[in-house]
């Protein structure tokens, strides 16, 4: 009983230095959050942060996960629905962009890792979960016969291409006087991915 109100504690201590960081990774970037700045706005001394994560690496790391895991979890709630795998598709690809819209903060940080100067490893854990998600969606498409043949692993990767590239021209994302309507980004997705005449 002590050992799981020890570890409850522990945990929300780690999720509260997380959603320090996250503020001040989004606001002040990589370069400008140091392990002091996150300590001092969590309330811990550096030391006792360290105890929860090895580097400040390690803490950004640790924030672009959840945020992955978190819109991943979104996403599988879409493939779960009812529908053809094309609409859950189209449902993803929505979902994340109203998710950006709805955080922008934390889309920054998420997208901002995908950068060539971010190691792989953050790259890794902000795409492979949500990766594997669209893949899922894909797979379920194929088999219906709303999605066009091909590598679902492979074409999950288009889905995360064209939806990246949508938050550059999103009008409400990149306060672009015009932009691409949500509508009109799905009409491109279902056109990429639907099933080729023959």
């Amino acid at each position: 009983m002590r050992e799981a109100r020890r570890a409850q504690r522990l945990a929300a201590r780690r999720e509260e230095i997380l959603t320090v960081a996250e503020r001040l990774f989004a606001s002040h970037g990589y370069e400008g959050t140091s392990a002091e700045r996150i300590a001092a706005g969590a309330g811990y001394s550096v030391g006792a942060i360290y105890k929860f994560f090895p580097s400040k690496d390690a803490i950004y790391l640790a924030v672009l996960e959840r945020n992955a895991l978190s819109l991943a979890d979104r996403l599988r709630e879409c493939v779960q629905s009812s529908g053809t795998g094309l609409e859950k598709l189209l449902a993803m690809a929505s979902t994340v962009i109203r998710t950006v819209r709805a955080h922008p903060d934390r889309a920054r940080l998420t997208f901002g890792s995908l950068a060539p100067e971010r190691n792989s490893s953050a790259k890794a854990a902000s795409t492979e979960a949500l990766l594997e998600v669209y893949s899922t969606g894909i797979r379920e498409g194929q088999r219906d016969g709303t999605i066009r043949a091909g590598d679902p692993d492979l074409l999950a990767y288009y889905v995360g291409g064209l939806v990246t590239a949508h938050l550059g021209v999103d009008a409400e994302i990149s306060h672009r006087p015009v932009g691409v309507p949500l509508e009109e980004f799905l009409e491109i997705v279902r056109q990429a991915f639907e099933p080729r005449s023959q």
